[in-house]
């Protein structure tokens, strides 16, 4: 209660000062005034609240407000947020259907460049409750291999062109980690 009495006090004392600053601006000012202070309430009952909302919740929040509003463009092609949701809601259903172990909690590994699968994935994965660790394309052999360890990861998503997990899988296909990691390190045993 106290900080909600000290924001509206330096609301107030912040409009006295953009008032006695600027006269000509003031519509413009008072505007501006409005979105913050709507913003500032928005915080204040998150901080309040003592939970902060997923990227996952905010996007299905955007789903139901804004079904038909572009979310993604790329390479000049624009999908909505109702299309995005849909993908990873297939996806989801692909995952459940391919990979029968993968449980709430599991961590997948996702080595996929920037493209809209990568999103789709993500929230299909989010979707089952899965916890995604993201992996860097450019990594190779010894640094992939630590990352994945280091994730906890027991499964792993490649995207479309990616090298060694790809070519022992089709694009967007769950591998699991152990098998290929076990196969990796004989290789990376022979060579050193």
């Amino acid at each position: 209660m106290l900080a909600l009495v000290v924001a509206a006090l330096t609301g107030i004392l912040a409009v006295g000062f953009v008032l006695s600053l600027s006269v000509q601006c003031l519509a413009e000012d008072l505007c501006f005034l409005l979105r913050a202070s709507r913003f500032g309430l928005k915080l204040l009952k998150v901080y309040l609240s003592r939970r902060v909302p997923t990227v996952l919740e905010r996007f299905s929040q955007q789903v139901q407000t804004n079904p038909h509003k572009p979310f993604l463009l790329y390479q000049g092609q624009a999908l909505t947020y109702r299309q995005v949701d849909s993908r990873s809601n297939r996806l989801a259903r692909l995952f459940l259907r391919e990979q029968p172990a993968l449980l709430a909690g599991n961590t997948v590994a996702l080595l996929m460049s920037n493209e809209p699968d990568f999103v789709c994935v993500w929230f299909g994965l989010a979707k089952l409750g899965c916890a995604v660790a993201f992996l860097n394309t450019n990594l190779r052999s010894r640094s992939l291999l630590h990352c994945l360890d280091s994730s906890g990861a027991n499964s792993l998503v490649v995207g479309e062109g990616k090298s060694g997990p790809a070519a022992q899988s089709q694009p967007g296909h769950c591998i699991h980690v152990d098998q290929w990691v076990r196969e990796r390190a004989q290789g990376l045993a022979g060579t050193a």
